[in-house]
């Protein structure tokens, strides 16, 4: 029965409820009952609430990022169980006869990807960062003994693994598991993925990579037929290359339209770095069915203008591009989006290892083992980016600072 005109209508408080209490009151040191029981209601003080409190490992605290900048939510990364890092590692080959080994190759390599972690930057590092592991923290890593592997051992073992068989394991579940977010693959002229470091061909390298509906961006280097046939016939995906005159044909193509004559379709201008910058992108389909390039859609140019705020001295660039994504799938925006997003692999990946890691002081140079070592600082910074770490050098320093927190990103802690 609805209400009388002018009742008072009381809604119960939002929340849960727990039960209801026994009905005491605390009176000095002891509690007497008072014969009122209080109906016990909770709600969260924030969204996710029940999913913090049920992780696996303590969530970050929710403190701004001045005050906290390393925050770092191993609940993100799915490591524990069947499919962890353990059993990820178990088909990489042992180059070792098996007559005398006394550590698996796992524990060697999962050894090295924690001490990587911590920073580590050459098999002394490694060493000395594993003689502090716990028999139990040893055990959880494969080992059979209670004593770490040594640093002559970690050296054989790292120098002679089969760098494209660790490459294969670490690769795809990093994709997977979003480290390049299964959208946008970026491809540097470097003999380097986001994910791998290998001097193989493009087609070979980025075989065991799920990319079917991704888009992988590239620059001039890569530009070639073939490539462009095996991105899409074999693996399903689009591309997005940069023209330069290693393909002089093309770009005279693409120049020839003279696109800058028309209105810009999308001219932003940004500030940052102690520069202004313009870039201003044009569009174009006529040329699909008239370019020999395979499974060309559309062409566009990016005229740049850089001007720093010290010097005042202007410097402009126009850079050619071709693409198998039509205009019904990349308007201009997205494909300028695209082709500044391409350069993430300098500052996410590069950077991080050539001025964090100081990769181009590293004296490794036998066997395998700088390709080992490089695969196993992209790894780091992958997991790292994964975790919710922005800045990576930051982030290497906590967790030398805590050396559960490697294990952590591991799900062995």
């Amino acid at each position: 029965m609805p209400p009388a005109f002018g009742a008072l209508v009381i809604s119960p408080p939002a929340g849960v409820p727990l039960g209801q209490t026994l009905g005491f009151a605390k009176r000095g040191r002891g509690y007497v009952a008072h014969g009122q029981p209080k109906l016990v209601l909770v709600r969260p003080l924030c969204a996710e609430a029940r999913q913090g409190l049920t992780a696996s490992f303590l969530p970050p605290s929710p403190s701004s990022p001045k005050e906290n900048p390393f925050r770092l939510d191993v609940n993100r990364l799915p490591l524990e169980g069947e499919g962890g890092w353990i059993e990820l590692l178990r088909p990489v080959v042992d180059p070792r006869k098996r007559r005398g080994v006394r550590h698996p190759v796992v524990t060697v390599v999962a050894i090295a990807v924690c001490a990587a972690l911590s920073g580590a930057r050459g098999f002394n590092a490694i060493a000395e960062w594993a003689k502090d592991l716990s028999r139990d923290t040893l055990r959880r890593l494969g080992s059979r003994r209670w004593t770490p592997p040594s640093e002559p051992t970690l050296r054989r073992v790292l120098q002679k693994l089969d760098a494209d068989s660790l490459d294969a394991q670490l690769g795809p579940w990093l994709l997977q598991h979003g480290a390049l977010d299964g959208r946008a693959v970026s491809v540097d002229g470097r003999p380097c993925v986001a994910l791998t470091t290998q001097t193989q061909s493009l087609p070979t390298l980025l075989a065991p990579l799920p990319l079917e509906g991704a888009v992988v961006t590239a620059d001039a280097m890569h530009t070639q037929e073939a490539t462009a046939r095996y991105r899409v016939e074999e693996k399903k995906a689009d591309y997005l290359f940069t023209v330069k005159d290693n393909q002089p044909t093309l770009k005279q193509d693409i120049a020839d339209l003279h696109l800058e004559s028309f209105p810009p379709q999308h001219p932003p201008c940004d500030k940052g770095h102690g520069r202004l910058e313009e870039r201003r992108l044009w569009t174009n389909t006529e040329l699909r069915g008239y370019l020999e390039f395979p499974y060309a859609a559309q062409v566009f140019v990016i005229p740049r203008t850089s001007l720093p705020l010290t010097t005042g001295k202007c410097h402009r660039e126009t850079v050619y591009n071709v693409t198998s994504l039509g205009p019904e799938k990349a308007r201009p925006a997205r494909l300028l989006a695209l082709n500044r997003n391409h350069w993430c692999i300098e500052n996410g990946l590069h950077d991080g290892r050539d001025f964090t890691f100081d990769e181009d002081r590293c004296r490794i140079r036998k066997h395998a083992g700088a390709r080992v070592m490089a695969s196993l600082r992209n790894l780091a910074i992958s997991l790292l980016r994964l975790a919710g770490v922005v800045n990576i050098a930051q982030g290497l320093r906590a967790c030398a600072r805590h050396p559960q927190r490697p294990l952590r990103l591991l799900g062995l802690a």
